[in-house]
């Protein structure tokens, strides 16, 4: 049932789905920030937090940088899949979004992506949007996740 909990909109002649994502988004956007902040006794600073999913995972990260809240500063999402809505853009909005999906992916996936593409550029959001080598699979995202937290991070 991944997809009512990670796609905004996604009802169900079932309604106790119906809850799901409100459930699953004020666990992800409460809960989990406050449990790391008191079992690592670390300051979480949105300035340097990142969220990262693939696949339904990802597009839930594009809903969260398009609604603009303070809790992410940077967004890597690839293979992007579900139901996103692509607002207005807020001009605040300066954060980081990174797009990326595997080249080998199903044509019908990738249409997705470059429809998201183009609304996001139609509504002036500033993202990076790129394809990798590979497929739709743990492999390629998990190298391709790797290679983008090197450089977003500048680590050596």
């Amino acid at each position: 049932y991944r997809q009512y909990e990670y796609i905004k909109g996604f009802a169900s002649n079932d309604t106790s789905l119906n809850n799901r994502y409100s459930n699953h988004n004020d666990f992800f956007t409460k809960e989990i920030v406050d449990s790391i902040k008191l079992k690592y006794k670390i300051i979480v600073d949105p300035l340097n937090l990142t969220f990262y999913g693939c696949s339904n995972g990802g597009g839930y990260g594009i809903t969260h940088f398009l609604e603009n809240k303070n809790i992410f500063q940077n967004f890597i999402c690839f293979s992007p899949l579900g139901k996103i809505q692509v607002i207005k853009r807020n001009k605040a909005n300066n954060k980081k979004l990174i797009i990326k999906y595997g080249d080998k992916e199903l044509f019908i996936f990738v249409d997705k992506y470059e429809k998201l593409n183009k609304d996001l550029h139609k509504k002036n959001y500033i993202f990076e949007f790129n394809s990798f080598n590979g497929g739709h699979n743990r492999k390629c995202l998990k190298y391709e996740f790797e290679k983008e937290i090197i450089k977003l991070y500048k680590i050596k």
